[in-house]
């Protein structure tokens, strides 16, 4: 074989590894991913912010679990409320905030797509879910209902308009302490954001139906509710 020909065939062999590397690092990324995102979830935590501890109940739940996918990547963040203590995740309002179309997900990592909310959008996104649940007065309540209304039409990028990003815009107006959260996975954030507010809030197991039932019995979990009213 000539100079020539040698030359061309290990560039060949370069153009060939190049794509089989990066498919081996994106394989290994992913197993790793499952295996770090998959741990037993965290006992929710509740954290009550009302004024006066006789005003009336009202709850929002920031929420983080695996998406709704087979291996459950990247993870989700939304959000759920609830005018009475709330029971089952599956039965209350929720939202979420996602790109507006499913072939945006990849443009999405490096520019801006078109956004959406997604109600319901505890429904698939339970496995492995983390939760804050956050106290508060009516007032609190409504405006962070209406503030989750104006993140309808807004521009989706990942790492920076997301739904970490409107779960943290949530926290924020129901004045609760939020930690970094640029480019973060939605656990990551979710686990950051609990972290922040232990001092003032306490765990929780006993939460009829809202984290998987069999771990909690497994578990020894108490059936009654830890929840003012």
């Amino acid at each position: 074989m000539t100079g020539k020909g040698v030359v061309m065939n290990k560039a060949l062999k370069t153009v060939v590894a190049i794509p089989l590397l990066i498919g081996a690092g994106l394989i290994l990324y992913m197993a790793v991913w499952a295996v770090q995102y998959r741990r037993a979830a965290e006992p929710l935590q509740v954290l009550d912010l009302r004024a006066q501890a006789t005003d009336k109940p009202y709850y929002v739940i920031l929420c983080a679990a695996l998406a709704d996918n087979p291996i459950g990547f990247p993870g989700h963040c939304y959000v759920a409320w609830s005018e009475r203590e709330p029971k089952d995740i599956l039965a209350l309002d929720s939202a979420g905030f996602v790109p507006m179309h499913l072939h945006d997900q990849v443009p999405s990592l490096w520019s801006n797509v078109q956004g959406t909310m997604v109600d319901h959008a505890a429904i698939g996104n339970t496995r492995n879910l983390n939760a804050l649940v956050v106290i508060v007065d009516a007032d609190r309540y409504r405006s962070s209902r209406k503030l989750s209304e104006r993140w309808r039409h807004r521009q989706f990028q990942t790492g920076v308009s997301d739904c970490v990003a409107y779960v943290d815009d949530i926290a924020k107006e129901l004045a609760v302490k939020t930690p970094p959260r640029s480019h973060k996975f939605p656990q990551d954030y979710l686990r950051d954001l609990k972290a922040i507010n232990q001092t003032q809030s306490w765990e929780s197991i006993a939460y009829h139906g809202f984290l998987d039932r069999n771990r909690l019995m497994r578990h020894g979990a108490a059936t009654a509710s830890t929840y003012p009213r």
